[in-house]
């Protein structure tokens, strides 16, 4: 199933992030995304696994990424 990033929040030492997803048939979830190498291969985004549950709205999964999340506390307060 395809989904669309909805919103994105970059942690501080700008190697985290956390990225809000709408799926195809309107619910969302969010992921913890981090930026990795390994040994001679440049580094990418890597797209969290497992990603959290689902949510009517994208505010949802924010609020519970934010109570979950110790990073995405510490850039709001």
């Amino acid at each position: 199933m395809s989904t669309t990033t909805i919103h994105q929040i970059a942690c501080d030492n700008g190697r985290t992030c956390l990225t809000i997803h709408q799926r195809q048939d309107g619910l969302f979830f969010y992921t913890e995304d981090s930026f990795e190498g390994w040994d001679d291969t440049p580094a990418m985004w890597r797209e969290g696994y497992p990603p959290s549950g689902l949510f009517t709205t994208a505010e949802e999964a924010k609020a519970e990424a934010e109570a979950v999340l110790p990073w995405l506390r510490a850039t709001r307060i």
